[in-house]
């Protein structure tokens, strides 16, 4: 059997073996907890932090929540964060979607599945669907709903119902949560989380309320171009949910948050670097291994 070189070894690494280390690098950090990744918040993500932690007690929030399971790596931990800063400190909210009419169901879901985390690691946390948030439902066509939320918010959502403690369905402007609600100028702030651009749509037309914007990475330099003027501040992709959630550790410093404030982006953003880094090292690799077959076909 002919002894191959370094240079042959190094261009023909089985796929077996490739795509073992694949799953080792991207799959291994997930069980791994701890791992930091160095650096600072971005800009645009600490103004959205420090908005959300200004909010005064009792206010109202919209949320546009334009997310479904197939963005779920970058959106899920956008939404879980912005949900858990609201629900610590008291903001009620309101969620609406224009981008999919499956995203209401998500959306609601894990708002069920927070709560139950909250409660686990506070017995007293009390959280209630109708008296805290209401799920308004799908708003079909984003341009004509951004237009109604502008010219008469109220008239826009009367139609729409939710479920109260005692299982009634009443409209969700006779919630705790929307009854002080006049008009849009009251909602202190909204926020669309979003894989799409129906953010982009909002900010066009929606101008009584300030915004801000979960969005994901392919989205966040497009999305990058309304800070600070149009949005008060946003995060983008993987890394804008792991600034996030590094900001929430410093905040809510309760040893009962210790496992809750390091989620989905602790969890998936070393991961990618893990991944990145692997990429990089196949391609030297791959680089080196060519470079040194070719010296040696030269000498021969």
């Amino acid at each position: 059997m002919e002894n191959k070189t370094l240079a042959q070894k190094l261009q023909s690494v089985p796929r077996t073996t490739l795509f073992a280390i694949l799953v080792l690098f991207t799959a291994g950090p997930l069980f791994i907890s701890g791992i930091k990744i160095p650096g600072e918040p971005t800009p645009e993500v600490k103004s959205l932090f420090n908005k959300l932690m200004t909010i005064p007690e009792g206010s109202t929030v919209l949320i546009g929540s334009d997310w479904t399971k197939s963005t779920r790596g970058e959106s899920q931990g956008a939404f879980r964060a912005l949900v858990r800063i609201l629900m610590r400190r008291k903001i009620k909210f309101a969620i609406y979607t224009t981008g999919d009419p499956q995203a209401p169901e998500v959306a609601r879901n894990e708002v069920k599945d927070i709560i139950d985390e909250e409660k686990k690691a506070d017995p007293s946390f009390k959280w209630e669907r109708w008296n805290d948030w209401v799920s308004m439902g799908y708003f079909p066509g984003a341009e004509g709903t951004a237009n109604a939320f502008e010219n008469d918010f109220v008239g826009a959502v009367s139609d729409k119902k939710d479920v109260t403690p005692q299982g009634l369905k009443l409209s969700v402007t006779s919630s705790p949560v929307l009854e002080k609600i006049k008009s849009l100028e009251d909602v202190e702030l909204i926020v669309t989380v979003t894989a799409s651009k129906t953010v982009t749509i909002a900010i066009e037309r929606i101008k009584k309320a300030p915004m801000a914007a979960m969005v994901t990475g392919v989205m966040g330099p497009e999305t990058r171009v309304y800070y600070p003027r149009q949005l008060m501040g946003m995060s983008a992709g993987l890394r804008g949910v792991y600034d996030m959630e590094s900001m929430m550790e410093k905040e809510f410093t309760d040893p009962k948050y210790k496992d809750l404030n390091k989620d989905r982006g602790a969890r998936y953003y070393p991961t990618l670097h893990f991944a990145i880094g692997l990429l990089i090292i196949a391609v030297i690799i791959g680089n080196v291994g060519m470079f040194m077959q070719k010296k040696e076909e030269a000498k021969s």
